[in-house]
């Protein structure tokens, strides 16, 4: 296992990615299809059992609108507060654009109608909680960097250099349900990955960032997507794990236009979700039992403002036309 505060190690980064989206395309639900492929049978079943999944999946998301109303407004001065040492003193233009994304952000009912907006995307099944702290990872041994697994027959380890030995395992399923499969994306990237938006203003200080690319990453994502269905029989029933998936019939699962507008609903409201939860993230950090552990969760926690900050600004900005 990979503690979520390390973060997403580069090497991972690309193959988690396609993973996530081959998650997706596996259990979309595609009604214009006909209940004859594979995919949309195994998709009504997930809908006809939403009942026990999570109505509204994903970590925060089931905060009520007019608590993240409240919330949001009263917890903006001590998150800002604890951005400003991110911010170069000669680059404070920018945490002006910010103040003007959270003003207009809380007029109105306009944090009502990102959250709707998010919400009723109910396209796919999600994980909801969507980090490398909740997968599991082969354990590598010394032998030339080939796998320990378990005997399917006695239980016992051994070494086995097959592909499927090393798919990487995704527990924790209690944040799942049907919904909007940006939530996965935008949370995977602020909680866990350095990536450095397309736009990424120079002037915030970036914290362990890699070279990754916004753009590239919406691209990468798009286009597994897109060219993705079903696992082979082998893998069939392990969608996360399945490392050939056959190119799908028929139109996109989504456009390239209306992709963009879903991810940047989900990372303002990715954005509102930790406003409101800085504060209980942050005495979490000061509950911890050593001193060392406290930094770490508060490093932790500023990594991920930032990151988030940083992807708001290069697909925000301040413009009249933030309208989603």
């Amino acid at each position: 296992t990979i503690d979520v505060t390390s973060g997403c190690p580069p090497d991972k980064f690309d193959e988690l990615m396609t993973r996530l989206a081959r998650l997706h395309a596996c259990f979309w639900i595609r009604p214009e299809q006909g209940e004859t492929l594979e995919n949309l049978r195994l998709s009504s079943i997930l809908k006809d059992r939403s009942g026990t999944l999570s109505a509204t999946p994903g970590v925060g998301h089931n905060l009520p609108i007019e608590d993240r109303q409240a919330s949001f407004a009263n917890s903006w001065p001590a998150v800002r507060k604890r951005l400003l040492p991110f911010f170069r003193s000669e680059s404070r233009e920018y945490l002006q654009q910010l103040d003007k994304i959270v003003k207009w952000t809380a007029q109105s009912h306009r944090i009502e109608n990102i959250t709707n907006s998010v919400g009723e995307k109910k396209l796919t099944l999600i994980h909801g909680d969507f980090h490398v702290g909740n997968m599991l990872f082969p354990k590598l041994s010394s032998h030339e960097g080939k796998v320990w697994c378990a005997d399917r027959n006695t239980g016992h380890n051994k070494i086995n250099d097959g592909a499927a030995s090393s798919r990487p395992w995704l527990v924790d399923w209690s944040m799942s349900g049907i919904g909007n499969p940006l939530i996965d994306l935008v949370f995977f990237l602020v909680v866990g990955a350095e990536v450095i938006p397309s736009n990424a203003h120079p002037d915030i200080d970036p914290v362990a960032t890699t070279s990754k690319n916004l753009e590239k990453v919406l691209c990468q994502y798009h286009r597994t997507l897109n060219s993705s269905s079903w696992a082979n029989s082998e893998t069939r029933n392990e969608p996360f794990l399945g490392s050939e998936l056959s190119s799908l019939l028929g139109p996109s699962l989504l456009s390239r236009d209306e992709m963009v507008s879903m991810f940047r609903q989900c990372l303002l409201n990715q954005f509102v979700i930790l406003v409101c939860y800085d504060d209980l993230c942050r005495s979490l950090a000061e509950a911890s039992p050593d001193k060392e552990s406290k930094e770490l969760l508060h490093s932790h926690f500023d990594r991920v403002n930032v990151r988030c900050v940083n992807m708001l600004l290069s697909e925000f900005g301040w413009r009249e036309d933030i309208i989603l």
